[in-house]
Order: structure tokens, then C-alpha cells, then sequence
């Protein structure tokens, strides 16, 4: 019993000093990656990474080198060009600390499906990078912009994109892994977040970028672009994004106003909101729960008296009720497109009904009736219930 208790340890013992990563990779043997952009290059596929220089991450001073470096290829599929990339780069690309991918409009209205797949199907990327378009311009073009804050752009889009959503709401974070179940639902088309160059694209990609207080380039996060398939049909603007951030739940955190009777304006700020929408039988019912702060008062009002709060949370109920209405309007007239899921509630509630209506989902979503139920709190209004303005005589 012993001897075979010593041959069980021994054994074990060699079993520990064998084991090893048997894909291990020198950090010093690859470039690692923490942005691709994808854009159409004629009948081929343009393939931008953004390459972190380790170097300079680690430097604590000032360097004349920037901390990424972006490369570019093109070939028939977009596998082939990141390989061909390998002509370029002088280590072996990393794909596991992507961030975001972003696509160019141009590829993005030709069709997505194709060359997202391989991003999807790589047992190297983990499916939780975020999804961006590039409005007006191209993938490779707004990688190539250098951000001050970060230092490294793909970090910086990645926070700005995760906080716009929780502070601003017309942003909206998609990762792959939700933008493949956007693919598969019920007649359900998807949108994705946009991202636009502001100012020089030219300087954007220099030093001269990060070396001032004002930086002549910036990336700015834009509203929300509606895929039907995998085609972008188009955009909603700022206040159709909001409404829809109401409709499907996302909203954590907005601003916005009402206007007062005799003028001026409350700025109010979102602290929660709740929604939900269901199938009653011939219509989509929407109802909506938010509860606001009174921010900052710009008229003469009191804000002790309840009637005041009354008149101003029936406004507020009244003005999100028009932001969604407006939302619902260019979804349903002029893109045609079911990006809210109404689809899927169907489904849910009768999986029958939704069999009738699947084969012309897109013609049936535009004639929808969609019924809403908004209600607004005030909960807190500051420090003071009585603004200085109310002192001011004319």
C-alpha cells in the first residue's frame, strides 16, 4: 500500500514539472493589437490595426514616439489582409486585447455579416469589444487619431463609449457578442453606435495632437446608426437616440429640461429610469418609470410649492413620451426597421401570432400601433428649494 501510495506522489510530482502553456508566446515576440477598422477598398477589404509600442506605455517622461503605431492592409477577405499585415508588422499580430472595432460607413451600407464573422469565429478574441461605425469617413482614418487623455486611442474610445452610455444616453455600447444575437432575432433590425473625426485628419495623426491643451483633432461619439440585415440604412439624430435608450431600457443617467410658463428653463437630471414593453393583442404597449433631480433652476419658480412639482413632472412625463414618439416615427416611416424588438415581444407573448406576421415583419412594424405610459418623479431639488433668480428684480 505504501509503494503505491509512493508511485501515486511520484507520479503526480512529474505531472507538475511537465505541465506548461503549450501556446506560450514571448510578450517581446508580438505586436498586440487594441483596434481594428475594417473598411471597403474597392471589391477588397482594408484591414487597420492599432498596434500598442510597449516602450512607450511604460516611459514615465515625455518620448518623441508615439505610443501606437496603425498599419494598414488590403486583400480579397479581411483574414487575408490581416495576414498580409504580417509584411509590415515586424512581430506577430495579438488580437486578444482588442477593445472596439470600428467600420467604415462606406463597408458598413455595403454589408457587415462577412467580414465581422472571422472576428467572431476566433477562438483568440473574446466576444466583448465594442462595435463602433465611422460616420462620414473611414475606419483607418479614425484610428490614425492621436487622443491626449489616453494614450492609447482604443482605451480612450472604449471609456468614452462605457461612460457616454451611463452619463448622456444617446450612445449606445454593442459588444460582438450582442451584435451577432442583433443578426439572429426576430425580425429585429440593431443599431451601433457612431464615431466622427472632428477638426484636421492630418495633424490628428501627429504628435502635434497631444502636445496642446486644445487638440486640433478630436474623436467625437456620434448618435446612433440602424442596421436592417446587415446593411446601415442610416441615422437617427441626438433626440431619436435618447428615445430610443428609453424604449429599450438602457438609459442609467440623462439631462435635459423643461420649460417653465413664464419662461426660461429647469435642467433636470435622470437618476433612474425603468422600461418595458409587451403584445396587448393588436398593439405595443410602452411604459416608462423615471425618477429626476431638479440640477439647476434658470426661471423664477418655487419649487416648495407641490403644484410646481406637479406641473413640472407632467412636463417632463410629456416631453420623453414626444422624444420616443419621435423615435418610434422615423423607425417605423422612414427606416422601416424594428430596432426596439417589438418583434421579439410578439414571440414571446404569442409565438402564433408572431408566425402570421414574421414573413412581412417590415411592412407590419411600420403600422404598428404603439401606446405609451410615461411617468416622471422629482425627487430631489438640490440644496436650495429657492433659486437667487427668484430675488432678482427686472
Amino acid at each position: 500500500m505504501i509503494r503505491k501510495m509512493r508511485f501515486i506522489l511520484f507520479f503526480l510530482f512529474m505531472l507538475l514539472l511537465m505541465t506548461g502553456c503549450w501556446n506560450r508566446r514571448e510578450l517581446n515576440d508580438l505586436a498586440i493589437a487594441g483596434a481594428i477598422g475594417i473598411d471597403e477598398a474597392g471589391d477588397q477589404v482594408r484591414v487597420t490595426i492599432q498596434v500598442v509600442n510597449p516602450g512607450e506605455i511604460a516611459k514615465k517622461g515625455g518620448s518623441l514616439r508615439s505610443p501606437v503605431t496603425t498599419y494598414s492592409e488590403q486583400a480579397d477577405t479581411g483574414f487575408e489582409a490581416l495576414r498580409k499585415l504580417t509584411t509590415i508588422v515586424p512581430r506577430k499580430i495579438y488580437l486578444a486585447h482588442i477593445r472596439v472595432i470600428i467600420i467604415g460607413e462606406s463597408l458598413a451600407r455595403k454589408g457587415i455579416g462577412p467580414d465581422l464573422e472571422l472576428f467572431y469565429r476566433d477562438q483568440e478574441l473574446r466576444p466583448d469589444f465594442y462595435v463602433l461605425v465611422a460616420k462620414k469617413t473611414t475606419a483607418e482614418n479614425t484610428l490614425r487619431v492621436l487622443t491626449s487623455m489616453d494614450r492609447i486611442p482604443a482605451e480612450s474610445l472604449f471609456h468614452s463609449l462605457d461612460t457616454s452610455e451611463k452619463v448622456w444616453a444617446p450612445t449606445s455600447t454593442v459588444n460582438m457578442g450582442e451584435l451577432v444575437r442583433g443578426f439572429e432575432g426576430k425580425g429585429k433590425a440593431y443599431v451601433l453606435t457612431g464615431i466622427q473625426v472632428k477638426g484636421d485628419r492630418e495633424i490628428g495623426g501627429t504628435s502635434q495632437n497631444v502636445s496642446t491643451s486644445s487638440p486640433p483633432t478630436t474623436l467625437q461619439l456620434s448618435s446612433l446608426s440602424v442596421f436592417r440585415g446587415d446593411k446601415l440604412i442610416g441615422w437617427l439624430d441626438e433626440e431619436e437616440s435618447k428615445g430610443y435608450s428609453y424604449i429599450t431600457d438602457k438609459v442609467k443617467s440623462t439631462v435635459g429640461y423643461v420649460s417653465c410658463s413664464n419662461g426660461g428653463k429647469v435642467v433636470v437630471e435622470i437618476m433612474r429610469s425603468k422600461a418595458e414593453f409587451k403584445w396587448k393583442t393588436d398593439s405595443i404597449a410602452v411604459r416608462v418609470r423615471v425618477e429626476a433631480n431638479a440640477a439647476a433652476q434658470q426661471c423664477k419658480l418655487d419649487l416648495t410649492d407641490p403644484q410646481t412639482i406637479s406641473e413640472l413632472e407632467k412636463k417632463l412625463s410629456e416631453k420623453i413620451e414626444a422624444i420616443m414618439k419621435k423615435t418610434i416615427f422615423e423607425a417605423q416611416h422612414n427606416m422601416h426597421a424594428d430596432i426596439f424588438g417589438f418583434g421579439e415581444a410578439i414571440y414571446r407573448s404569442d409565438p402564433h401570432k408572431w408566425n402570421q406576421l414574421k414573413h412581412n415583419w417590415n411592412d407590419t412594424f411600420s403600422e404598428l400601433p404603439v401606446q405609451f405610459d410615461v411617468k416622471a418623479t422629482l425627487r430631489y431639488t438640490g440644496t436650495t428649494n429657492k433659486s437667487y433668480l427668484n430675488e432678482i428684480k427686472e
